[in-house]
């Protein structure tokens, strides 16, 4: 009994050994990522105060999508707001209920934004798709030149929305069959293709949180949120 207890125990901790090595090489991937912006980003918003980004959220959100992207842009001192797109608590897929600093309606009725992010939730993103105003704020951005962030099921908007085709983009794995015509599909944490940022989902939040940063306030910005959070990093 003793014998096969052991054996038994050997095997989970060789298993976990494995995983954790595949762990480790994955962060070596993203360390190699993250290093990969340095040179190629040199975006600044100096001149004409914090950049202004607006995370959108419906009932049936992603909860780490928009809690991470929000708490990590925050860090970077960007001007970062979560709207609701109806009025009231929101909650999400797995009940989190939160309160939206606005709602959509406000959010339309201000200044211009430098980045739109939308998460995933299957729920919130059909909600989303069949509010025209949401469609209509996904093109003016293309249109503007300005940043569309989409994670995990959200790419369907850009679809609904027949923005950027032919981008290059990531999503949850769920819906590639759905995207694969419209655009150019890549199987990778994030993707960046001029102002559109895709990313797949709960998984990849913090890389694509940082991307963001690294777009809108540059690379060794990134890279004092990673550190402070210790988030992996070279």
């Amino acid at each position: 009994m003793f014998t096969r207890t052991l054996s038994r125990s050997t095997s989970v901790l060789n298993t976990l050994v494995r995983k954790q090595n595949l762990i480790n090489s994955k962060f070596v991937n993203v360390n190699s990522k993250l290093n990969d912006f340095i040179p190629t980003c040199t975006r600044t918003y100096s001149n004409c105060g914090s950049p202004k980004a607006t995370i959108l959220i419906a009932n049936g959100f992603e909860e780490i999508e928009a809690a991470v992207t929000l708490e990590l842009l925050r860090r970077a001192s960007i001007d970062v707001t979560l709207t609701g797109l109806t009025e009231g608590i929101i909650t999400g897929l797995n009940k989190l209920k939160v309160t939206p600093d606005q709602t959509f309606g406000e959010c339309t009725t201000k200044n211009p934004i430098d980045a739109l992010i939308l998460t995933g939730g299957n729920c919130a993103v059909e909600a989303m798709k069949k509010n025209e105003d949401v469609i209509k704020l996904i093109k003016k951005q293309e249109e503007s030149c300005k940043i569309v962030a989409a994670i995990c099921t959200a790419p369907l908007l850009l679809k609904h929305a027949c923005v950027f085709p032919k981008k290059c983009l990531t999503s949850h794995p769920s819906i590639k069959e759905e995207l694969v015509k419209d655009f150019t599909y890549k199987e990778e944490d994030v993707v960046i293709d001029g102002k559109l940022i895709t990313s797949r989902g709960p998984g990849t939040a913090h890389l694509f949180a940082l991307t963001m940063i690294v777009e809108l306030v540059g690379a060794q910005k990134a890279k004092q949120v990673a550190e402070a959070c210790l988030y992996p990093h070279s």
